[in-house]
């Protein structure tokens, strides 16, 4: 489960140690920049310059926009100048709780023009009493908070991400918070490359040990197979025992010496390390 935590100054203040704390727990953070025409979140400086302090401990972020009614036009080149501030936005994030629809498509249209990273929308009551998720968007956030799951009328199509706590209701097992931030709003990400987070993306090693897992099923699944007498069957159980036990020594072996791996890397040095395996196991020792 990709999560994303929603961090503003109505969270307080945070340091460099708070956000590789948050780090442990987020897969990315969308940061509050701006509110309609002049409004900085007071926040939004330190925090981004936080994470981007904790280099390859950290997670990427975004950044995101509270409308305002009227001025739309202005209010994307606000929201893109405060934005510029920090370095190392991935995404940014219209958030539509207030003002007309004219005025978010004024906003949108404007923002496409200024940025080249994905822009995306959240949808909520408001939104969806005034036309709905906005065209043209890489990505649609809804909140809804208090079910285990998203009511379907509510979702977008496609549905990016589910805002599924406001860090008190909360109706599923997912995390209220993160550490180094306390509970705060939190969104479960079902569409990461919608945000922009490819395969470029650092691999953790949750997705290292899912990886490792599958590529052990695979060699079981392999040796499950009719036909073999009870000693053959013994023999090929404990020999294949044996070389998933030493599976995750043989995926390090094939992984390339650097730091910050991505996920095409680690699938890469499994295959291998598989291919490995069955050759081993194809030629079984006496």
């Amino acid at each position: 489960m990709w999560l994303m935590p929603d961090i503003s100054h109505h969270q307080g203040h945070h340091t460099r140690a708070d956000m590789k704390d948050a780090s442990t727990r987020a897969d990315s953070i969308m940061f509050k920049a701006s509110q309609g025409t002049g409004f900085v979140d007071p926040e939004f400086i330190s925090n981004a310059k936080a994470m981007n302090a904790i280099g390859a401990h950290g997670v990427p972020w975004g950044a995101y926009h509270f409308v305002d009614p009227g001025h739309g036009k202005a209010q994307a080149e606000h929201f893109r100048d405060v934005v510029a501030r920090v370095a190392g936005c991935r995404f940014y994030c219209i958030d539509w709780e207030d003002g007309s629809r004219d005025t978010v498509l004024a906003l949108a249209d404007r923002l496409l023009e200024l940025v080249d990273r994905p822009v995306g929308d959240y949808i909520g009551s408001h939104a969806r009493d005034n036309g709905g998720q906005l065209p043209r968007m890489s990505f649609h956030m809804v909140p809804q908070y208090g079910p285990a799951r998203i009511n379907r009328q509510f979702a977008t199509d496609p549905l990016s991400a589910w805002q599924y706590t406001d860090g008190k209701t909360n109706g599923t097992d997912w995390r209220s918070g993160v550490p180094g931030i306390g509970h705060c709003d939190m969104s479960a990400v079902f569409r990461p490359q919608d945000f922009g987070f490819g395969e470029d993306m650092p691999i953790t090693k949750e997705e290292v040990d899912k990886i490792a897992a599958a590529s052990a099923a695979a060699i079981a699944q392999r040796e499950i197979r009719p036909g073999l007498t009870a000693a053959q069957a013994w023999r090929d159980a404990n020999v294949t025992r044996a070389m998933l036990r030493d599976l995750p020594a043989t995926i390090a072996d094939e992984l390339p010496d650097e730091p910050g791996l991505t996920k095409a890397q680690v699938e890469a040095a499994a295959t291998r390390a598989i291919r490995r395996v069955l050759s081993e196991l194809d030629e079984p020792p006496a």
